[in-house]
């Protein structure tokens, strides 16, 4: 199941679009990964795939748009709401993906000695408030599962790839079962 996970990761990281800020100049017909950079002058604000936004970043070209960082705030927020309401709420797409990378983020800056004791603690209260997070919404999706296994469109825009992933498994599995089960308890048993 990892490799499919990081798979899974690896699409969902490569679909994804994003805002970064340059830093510098770029001159015209600039080509990073296939994508052809027009003129930018630094300050432009440009949405590019993931990846190249990571290169040009780790390149010092760029630097990501506070617009496109998760934050713990807003890790919060998300836990405040979908903690509170017995409706599933539309997660951005990269959610679990911007997790992974803001504990990666503060995992580095512990590492470096940058946040202390304070890091730490930021960094046990992202992974277990986004824990607290994914289970809810499994929990959710799995009374969803038990009351209809036919998956919906309208629960199906409201999750994040990972979950679309597991919502339409969870379908066919519980829908199965109770298939086999209709045919279990309504055989003829004339033995």
């Amino acid at each position: 199941m990892a490799v499919k996970n990081n798979e899974l990761k690896n699409a969902i990281f490569a679909s994804t679009y994003v805002t970064v800020v340059f830093s510098k100049n770029v001159s015209s017909g600039l080509s990073f990964m296939g994508f052809k950079l027009p003129r930018i002058q630094k300050g432009d604000k440009v949405r590019v795939p993931r990846p190249l936004a990571d290169l040009l970043v780790s390149r010092g070209i760029a630097i990501l748009s506070e617009e496109d960082t998760l934050t713990l705030s807003e890790i919060n927020k998300t836990a405040w709401i979908e903690l509170r309401s017995d409706e599933l709420t539309k997660l951005r797409p990269d959610f679990y993906l911007e997790v992974a990378r803001l504990v990666k983020t503060i995992s580095e800056q512990i590492s470096k000695g940058d946040l202390g004791v304070a890091g730490l603690r930021r960094l046990q209260i992202v992974k277990a408030t986004a824990m607290d997070i994914a289970k809810c919404r499994l929990n959710k999706l799995l009374k969803i599962v038990y009351a209809d296994p036919t998956p919906s469109r309208k629960i199906l825009d409201l999750l994040t790839p990972e979950e679309r992933e597991l919502y339409i498994k969870l379908c066919e599995l519980v829908g199965s079962w109770i298939e086999s089960m209709k045919t279990f308890v309504e055989a003829d048993n004339n033995d």
